[in-house]
């Protein structure tokens, strides 16, 4: 008969806006793994408490390792700047803390929502694809690295991205989804953070040499269009995200003419909402 050893474990994640306490309808090792509660921790925190049932000690921390990754991207589907805070098994702890740069708006995510991808999180967990693009989900989270933050995101935006018939991203098929996407997450008193970064993209000179155009300025103009209707519509989305694209262009060749710090860290925030839709969808 084979020894099955128990190992009650702890992971607490922050960066997590769980609305109230919930169990997990699966995860990675699911017929080793049980009862997974999940629960609002302290500070933005979410608390996930469990148990491991492995032939031993040894095989259940290669487990409990396996479920902090998994952990980590299944929640970085939802949070912002995710970084485990605390892991505790029957031995040894944890503790991964590191400043967090920035503080975007976080959706509001209950149980349902989570457990919507918790067997599309587990069943993809060693497909190489899907793993690398996780892989740049969790260090745009985790990188202290604001342009590591970036490129990491960019990198999966790209990858998940439709493309039009010369190969590109396709900025008009992503430009209704994106809109509402951002209108729903900057409201109350994130509505003037939101202005604050629209403001900077449209003061940087954002030029594409090769098409000509120069997004700042269309930005400028299409959001002055809008006036005070509304904060976003579709051709301020489109323009918002071909100056993402810009940025990230600039960066990768080297040239910092016209950005900073503010407009790097800008432009992870507003592309995440996005990404993280594209990963749930």
């Amino acid at each position: 008969m084979k020894r099955c050893l128990q190992t009650l474990f702890k992971i607490v994640i922050s960066g997590v806006n769980l609305s109230s306490e919930f169990k997990m309808t699966d995860t990675m090792h699911s017929n080793q793994v049980s009862d997974v509660i999940c629960s609002v921790g302290e500070g933005g925190t979410v608390v996930i408490n469990g148990t491991i049932s492995g032939e031993d000690k040894n095989e259940n921390f290669l487990i409990a390792e396996d479920l902090k990754e998994y952990f980590l991207r299944l929640f970085s589907l939802f949070g912002v700047s995710c970084r485990i805070k605390k892991f505790e098994i029957d031995t040894a702890t944890d503790y991964l803390t590191a400043q967090i740069e920035i503080s975007p708006p976080k959706a509001t995510v209950d149980g349902s929502k989570i457990n919507a991808q918790t067997a599309n999180v587990a069943s993809q967990y060693f497909d190489p694809h899907k793993s690398a693009l996780y892989h740049n989900l969790v260090e745009s989270n985790n990188s202290i690295d604001m342009l590591h933050r970036f490129r990491s995101l960019f990198s999966a935006f790209d990858s998940l991205s439709p493309k039009n018939i010369q190969g590109h991203i396709d900025y008009h098929a992503l430009k209704a989804g994106y809109a509402a996407e951002i209108a729903v997450r900057y409201q109350g008193i994130f509505i003037s953070r939101y202005i604050d970064i629209v403001n900077e993209f449209c003061n940087a000179n954002l030029e594409d040499v090769r098409a000509n155009k120069n997004y700042s300025t269309l930005l400028k103009n299409s959001k002055q269009r809008l006036g005070n209707t509304s904060l976003i519509d579709e051709e301020v989305a489109f323009y918002l995200l071909k100056c993402i694209q810009v940025i990230r262009n600039k960066v990768n060749h080297g040239d910092f003419s016209g950005l900073n710090r503010k407009i790097i860290s800008g432009s992870y925030e507003l592309l995440l909402p996005i990404v993280q839709k594209m990963f749930c969808d």
